[in-house]
């Protein structure tokens, strides 16, 4: 499988979090009723990754198995990829940046009538709070 790359964010120079651990979750965005709704889901893998740049993010999800004709796959990693981005920054204790962080879309799931690519922005935030919350941060000084 070929998965398609994108840097985040730089690596840093200066005193860093990272992630005490990897860790898989799933941000879900799910708020449906008789009218308009937002759904959205989005399974990520967050691995510790000191050897690359600061935060990438990989898509293992192919067009093929993306199943909403609205919308481009490239168009859902993208607002993805800005909930990450804001996901970090809410989830850093002291404004200093997250990194050594390789995060890769492993599943997407939409509705057909409630996905927006703005609700992947929030799903996608979940999920990085989740993998705080779970793995902890701990504060890296780079040699």
């Amino acid at each position: 499988m070929v998965e398609s790359i994108k840097v985040l964010t730089p690596t840093r120079e200066r005193f860093f979090w990272a992630l005490g651990r990897d860790t898989v979750q799933t941000g879900r965005c799910v708020h449906q009723t008789c009218g308009p709704g937002r759904f959205a889901v989005v399974q990520l893998r967050f691995q510790t990754d000191f050897d690359g740049p600061g935060v990438v993010l990989a898509n293992e999800v192919v067009e093929e198995d993306f199943p909403h004709d609205d919308f481009e796959l490239d168009e859902i990693v993208d607002a993805i990829s800005q909930g990450v981005l804001a996901g970090l920054s809410e989830a850093s204790p002291d404004n200093e940046p997250i990194q050594a962080l390789k995060i890769t879309v492993m599943h997407i799931a939409v509705q057909p009538i409630d996905t927006l690519p703005q609700h992947f922005i929030e799903a996608a935030q979940l999920a990085v709070q989740q993998a705080v919350d779970e793995a902890g941060l701990v504060y890296i000084k780079p040699s």
